[in-house]
């Protein structure tokens, strides 16, 4: 038996669930291609799904998705009832039902959330801008956004504006905008009810939406549109997010929705669902949430796709960069300081909180070390799923949720590497590079001329996460001496180049640089330099050169 949770239930016509399994599947049965390691994104259309595991494997079925590309750059994907978008982490997007193409609007417009409708597409942008595609060119649907949700099956979705308002917009003929009225939001409309309050998500469906949100302290889940399909007995229409009663004090972490039903995840892994149930994918037939008659092993996620759900063992760092960085909280390599059990880097933790180093420590006093752990979690790998967990000490450090949601995620986390990497001051250490047009000298004359060496100051800890090379080197190293190391010939321009990448994960390219120079010094940087084996510098490369072309 696996060790992962990746079930598929539901409708599995042409195979779409990717499951043991065929035919329609009303238990859960195990996704045939990825019984051994835990999945970044799973997502569904009317005629396909697309799932892609831990070591970046994508796997289509029903039609055939032409292999995404710069996967392992991929930070988030979001399926229609027709067709798939794609983020990534330069902020860069892709569309497309069987091909997925860059949409060439956003080239200089940054993306950092997207979101889908059933012929809609949505892309936030970096500055706030939301735009709306249907079948042309995106249009501005408002300035100051810092959130979007949407649902494969909706025709309508809500944003968040940077002063905590929450806006609906789209179709309301039975309430599902949570308006108080079934009149349509043609131009968005504020939900009076719910601006400036803890949401923590909204998943749109055909004929309602439902919300995750923290209310008197703890997670609530409510509903607005078609009772028939709400988890609130009855019938009728909710004008307003209701709140499902049921699921108070059950601690829900994780809500979706699909066409006509829902599935949410609890704290302890339970897992509740109801509504439409005519091909299994909600295992039983209920009006109201009830507990799914399966117990996962470990974390777990969902995902609601058109008449189909899926079970899965979730990877929370979905970038490269979070999942070493995580590795080097977990081994506590090079930390200098210890709060309530827990090893950290101070100056890191600086600048992912925005306190002085110095008084890093203080912060923690009083709180738990469950708290900690998980709020150290948050800080290496820019993961959201314990938010409610660690709001205090998130309040210790004068965190608030738009500032959270600004450094969550890759995005956050590169960003605050990319101010390390642009900051001299906190840097410990130096590394003389030698100078290639003096090769030819013997080390004694080399250790005498230090104008023979090229100095690029690092943080060790980040070479330490990122680089096996660094690792060993960094183990013993004699502060005078191993500071000098040959590199295996590398060019004082590529070294700056491949530093750049482990603080900010890109390659920049410039006027100054000899690109196919550049190419060749690092055909085989991954092997020497020790990279991890998700890192394909030759697609780092092509991504750096059409972004300067």
């Amino acid at each position: 038996m696996s060790e992962f949770n990746n079930y598929g239930l539901g409708q599995n016509t042409n195979n779409w669930l990717g499951c043991e399994k065929t035919g329609n599947v009303y238990v859960p049965s195990y996704l045939k291609d990825f019984k051994d390691q835990r999945i970044r994104f799973v997502a569904g259309t009317s005629a396909s799904s697309l799932v892609i595991g831990e070591d970046f494997t994508q796997k289509s079925y029903g039609q055939t998705i032409t292999q995404i590309e710069d996967i392992e750059n991929l930070i988030d994907l979001k399926s229609g009832y027709y067709g798939y978008l794609c983020l990534f982490s330069d902020g860069k997007v892709s569309k497309g039902d069987v091909t997925l193409k860059n949409v060439d609007f956003f080239n200089d417009k940054p993306v950092k959330q997207i979101a889908r409708c059933v012929s809609e597409y949505l892309y936030l942008c970096e500055n706030g801008d939301l735009y709306s595609e249907k079948s042309s060119t995106p249009l501005l649907v408002s300035k100051n956004v810092s959130r979007v949700f949407a649902g494969l099956y909706a025709y309508h979705f809500f944003y968040e504006t940077n002063d905590g308002k929450l806006y609906a917009k789209g179709q309301n003929s039975d309430g599902r905008c949570g308006i108080g009225s079934t009149v349509d939001c043609s131009t968005p409309k504020e939900v009076t009810e719910w601006s400036n309050k803890e949401i923590l998500h909204i998943g749109a469906g055909y004929e309602g939406a439902i919300m995750l949100a923290e209310v008197d302290g703890e997670n609530r889940v409510y509903f607005a549109g078609s009772k028939g399909n709400s988890g609130v007995s009855g019938s009728g229409q909710l004008l307003n997010f209701t709140n499902i009663t049921t699921l108070n004090g059950k601690n829900p972490i994780q809500v979706d929705i699909g066409c006509f039903h829902c599935l949410v995840v609890c704290e302890n892994g339970d897992i509740y669902g109801w509504g439409n149930n005519a091909y299994g994918q909600t295992m039983k037939s209920h009006n109201i949430p009830t507990k799914l008659d399966f117990t996962p092993k470990g974390e777990v996620a969902v995902r609601c796709g058109p008449f189909r759900s899926w079970i899965y063992s979730p990877i929370n760092s979905v970038s490269t960069v979070a999942t070493e960085l995580n590795q080097l909280l977990e081994s506590g390599i090079l930390a200098d300081i210890e709060v309530n059990g827990c090893k950290a880097h101070s100056v890191f933790l600086q600048y992912r909180t925005g306190q002085p180093m110095s008084q890093i420590s203080t912060f923690f006093s009083g709180h738990s070390k469950e708290e900690t752990e998980l709020f150290l979690h948050w800080a290496y790998t820019g993961s959201k799923s314990n938010y409610s967990k660690i709001t205090p000490l998130l309040t210790a450090f004068k965190i608030n949720k738009e500032l959270f949601d600004q450094k969550s995620g890759n995005n956050g986390l590169v960003a605050d590497l990319t101010t390390m990497f642009n900051d001299d001051k906190t840097k410990d250490f130096t590394l003389l590079i030698p100078d290639l047009d003096n090769e030819d000298s013997d080390e004694d004359e080399q250790e005498e001329n230090e104008d023979e060496f090229d100095e690029i100051p690092v943080h060790k800890f980040i070479l330490v996460a990122r680089c096996g090379l660094f690792r060993e080197m960094f183990t013993n190293i004699n502060e005078e001496k191993d500071n000098v190391k040959d590199f295996s010939g590398k060019s004082i321009d590529t070294m700056e180049c491949l530093i750049k990448f482990f603080y900010t994960n890109v390659i920049e390219l410039n006027a100054d640089l000899d690109f196919n120079f550049l190419q060749e010094e690092l055909e085989n940087v991954s092997e020497y330099f020790q990279l991890n084996e998700n890192i394909k510098m030759d697609k780092v490369l092509q991504k750096a050169q059409k972004a300067f072309l």
